[in-house]
């Protein structure tokens, strides 16, 4: 959407083009933030699988 589009909607819809610039920024820190959890729950699922692998091992090793 150029600059002149982006004026005409702001105004069809009642709006300054600053308030849908900021809004369309929290939405992205917030998308971002979700990202970055799930990421980490990921790594830390693996990092638990392995860790049960190896205590698993371990205790088959010992029986």
């Amino acid at each position: 959407m150029n600059e002149a589009d982006f004026g005409e909607y702001c105004r069809r819809r009642g709006i300054y083009p600053e308030q849908l610039r900021v809004w369309r920024e929290a939405c992205e820190r917030a998308n971002d933030c979700e990202r970055a959890a799930a990421s980490r729950i990921t790594r830390e699922t693996k990092d638990d699988k392995k860790r049960i692998q190896k205590l698993e091992r371990e205790l088959a090793r010992k029986e």
